[in-house]
Formats: C-alpha cells, sequence, structure tokens
C-alpha cells in the first residue's frame, strides 16, 4: 500500500471543521436527507444507522423528521458535537462510539448509510468486513445508501491534482495522486494554521461502478438506482459522485417481490 491514513490528523475537529465547514451547512444536509428519503422511505418510525455519522449533521436531521436513528463513528470529538446539536435541536438520536468494522447488529435496521465518502478507508479485507457488518445489521429488504468518489469521474479529469481550501489566513493543501496498482487515491495534505504546520496523508480505495456493484451483491445488498450526486443527476462516466442505493435480498442476492413495497417512497 501506498500512503499511510492518519485518521488522528485528518479527522481532527479543528482541522476537519475549519477546511469542510462550507460544505457541511445544514441547507445542503436538508437537500442530501430529502433526496435520500425520496429515493428509499418517507415512513417516519423506521430504524436507521448511520456509518461513520460524524457530528451527526444527517443523523439529527433524520431524527428531526421522526425516524429513529443509530449513529456510530471513532472519533469522540464528533460525537459530543453531535449530542450537544441534538440536546439544542430536541431530538434523540443513539450516538455509540465505535469501529465501523466491528459493527455487532443483527437484523436490528430498516436503512443504514455510509455518506460523504466514509467507505474505503481500510485495505481490501477490512472494507469487506464493513460491507458485512451492514448487511448483517439490516432486516431483509432494508435499504442501504452509499456514497462514494466516482473512480471514473476522477481518472477523466486525469486521477491527480493539487488542490487548496481556505478559511481567512488559514490554508489547506491536498496534493492527490492515484495508484493504479493499488486502485487508489493517495493523498498528502499541508494544514497552515496561523504559525501552525501540519502534515498529513490519506488513502483511499476507489471503485469502478461495475466493482462495487459486484462487492455490494456478494453481501446480499443488492443496487436498484445509482446518481451521480445529491440533485438527483443521472450517473455518468465523468460524475463526480456515485451513489448507490441498495436494497438487502437474500444470500443469491436476489430480492423478494414481498419486500419492496416497504421501501417504495409513499
Amino acid at each position: 500500500m501506498g500512503y499511510a491514513f492518519d485518521f488522528s490528523a485528518v479527522f481532527d475537529k479543528d482541522v476537519y471543521l475549519r477546511f469542510y465547514q462550507n460544505l457541511l451547512d445544514e441547507e445542503a444536509s436538508e437537500k442530501e436527507v430529502d433526496e435520500i428519503l425520496l429515493r428509499t422511505t418517507r415512513r417516519p418510525g423506521k430504524r436507521i444507522l448511520d456509518v461513520a455519522c460524524g457530528f451527526g449533521r444527517h443523523s439529527n436531521l433524520l431524527a428531526g423528521k421522526g425516524f429513529r436513528v443509530t449513529g456510530v463513528d471513532t472519533n469522540p470529538e464528533f460525537l459530543k458535537m453531535a449530542r450537544e446539536r441534538a440536546s439544542k435541536e430536541d431530538v434523540s438520536p443513539e450516538y455509540i462510539e465505535m469501529d465501523m468494522r466491528e459493527l455487532p447488529f443483527e437484523k436490528e435496521f430498516d436503512m443504514a448509510l455510509s455518506l460523504f465518502t466514509s467507505f474505503g478507508y481500510f485495505p481490501d479485507a477490512e472494507n469487506e468486513k464493513v460491507l458485512d457488518g451492514i448487511s448483517r445489521a439490516l432486516v431483509p429488504g432494508g435499504a442501504f445508501v452509499l456514497d462514494i468518489v466516482n473512480r471514473d469521474g476522477l481518472l477523466s479529469r486525469g486521477g491527480h491534482g493539487t488542490f487548496v481550501a481556505r478559511n481567512g489566513e488559514d490554508m489547506m493543501i491536498t496534493e492527490d495522486s492515484y495508484n493504479p496498482r493499488e486502485d487508489r487515491l493517495e493523498s498528502r495534505r499541508t494544514c497552515l494554521i496561523g504559525k501552525d504546520r501540519r502534515e498529513m496523508s490519506m488513502t483511499l480505495r476507489l471503485f469502478s461502478l461495475k466493482e462495487i456493484t459486484l462487492r455490494l451483491k456478494q453481501y446480499a445488498l443488492v443496487v436498484y438506482d445509482v446518481r451521480g450526486s445529491f440533485r438527483g443527476d443521472p450517473f455518468t462516466l465523468t460524475s463526480p459522485r456515485c451513489i448507490l442505493y441498495c436494497r438487502k435480498g437474500s444470500a443469491g442476492g436476489g430480492i423478494s417481490e414481498a419486500w419492496v413495497p416497504a421501501f417504495l417512497p409513499l
């Protein structure tokens, strides 16, 4: 494998929120939640598992719409923020500090979410554990929404580049490079915050649409729709995102017709 993934540095609260806050505003989160519910279920009361929930921007909104939400994440600072925001918004999702590779749930949820490129951090065998845990957590016919980078869209733009994010005088410089041997995006980051300079690296497994569809099917997660953005755009070769809507079928990958109505939009 190429670069290491400096989890504690990449997801440091001060760094992460400083440079991603413009992407994570309330209005954008509302639109994402509305798009997800449009293509899965609009029935309040359903049980939802938010894997790598971060500071709860989707979980709290879903709880506010009447869903029973459990959010899991390994970052205690983000979970503290999620609980504080939930209290202010008078909603009550459950937040648990937990590694997504060790999900213990068995047929407890009607829907699971993995959003904002939260899948693909690990070696292949460990990524498979994430999918296995999500599948086990879902009831038969349950929905799974997986939001990842569109590998082919990234490659159509050259597969490498340097990107600069700013917040006032502070700056985050990300140098991306595609590793074809590993099928991974490898990134080096330099964060300049005041007089503080921080270096970090991350790596992300990339998937073609065909590969991720086949991997999901191995865990009885059958893709029924794919979109290129949370605006509902059709998926194309150059789409920035690959958003897969799945239902849990049988071990062979099939879907019972009896399960489908539970997740048709009302």
